[in-house]
């Protein structure tokens, strides 16, 4: 599997979209480090996009759900 590209966009409010580097260690997982704003709520819910390619060459998106919490 290799990550095609990853962002981050803010469900509660448009904060844009923040793009998320992935790389891969010799073991094969992927890490990233990535910084998000804060809002003014105690909880911000942002969502992660993964464009990845499959081993037989198809496309994938996931969705994940991620939160900041102050």
């Amino acid at each position: 599997m290799v990550i095609k590209s990853a962002f981050l966009a803010g469900e509660d409010m448009n904060m844009g979209y923040i793009p998320v580097f992935f790389e891969q260690e010799k073991n094969g997982q992927f890490y990233a480090t990535t910084m998000v704003g804060l809002c003014t709520t105690q909880v911000m819910q942002w969502r992660l996009t993964l464009n990845v390619v499959d081993n037989t060459n198809q496309e994938q998106v996931y969705d994940f759900p991620l939160y900041v919490i102050q």
